[in-house]
């Protein structure tokens, strides 16, 4: 599985970004806080940041609120960044949960309105561009490969150290 932080002002904003999530741990809910993460960071003006993941959303008004992410918190070197970034900015920050991957019929339901339908729908778009620039799966797989026999290698030199001291203590009786 593959993540990638994707974000979008507008249509054909300068902005707009889709980055690979980088590290091991490829999963949404770290995907959408970097993609947060990155919002904050760029953007120097007063923000409302529109997120529809509730995690994050619950996540960063909770430091908006002057609470320190603590060494428990799930991804917590990234929300560590979240909240130094806030705490330098001059302009103020406000977040709102909203829909995700809303139709016409959500937006006349009022679960969302169109802005924010199509500003999720661009963001998206960005966050798959940002898939699809990860290196293909077969460079990861020869790095696997690698790390794979490079930790056989190492055991094989583990084990004929262990193996050498065993047979050193019995001719030493």
């Amino acid at each position: 599985r593959q993540a990638a932080a994707g974000a979008a002002w507008g249509e054909e904003h300068s902005s707009n970004f889709g980055n690979p999530l980088v590290g091991p741990c490829q999963t949404i809910g770290r995907a959408e806080l970097a993609a947060a993460v990155q919002v904050i960071k760029i953007e120097k003006r007063r923000l409302l940041l529109r997120v529809d993941n509730a995690w994050v959303v619950d996540g960063l008004q909770l430091i908006l609120r002057g609470e320190i992410p603590g060494p428990l918190w799930e991804h917590a070197d990234l929300w560590e960044v979240a909240w130094r970034a806030i705490k330098a900015r001059e302009k103020p920050v406000r977040v709102v949960k909203v829909e995700g991957h809303l139709d016409d019929e959500a937006v006349a339901q009022g679960k969302g309105t169109k802005d924010e339908a199509i500003g999720n729908d661009h963001a998206d778009t960005w966050a798959k561009s940002g898939v699809d620039a990860h290196p293909p799966a077969d460079e990861h797989e020869r790095i696997l490969r690698s790390q794979k026999q490079w930790a056989l290698r190492t055991h094989m030199m583990m084990l004929e150290i262990v193996l050498a001291r065993a047979e050193k203590f019995r001719e030493l009786g």
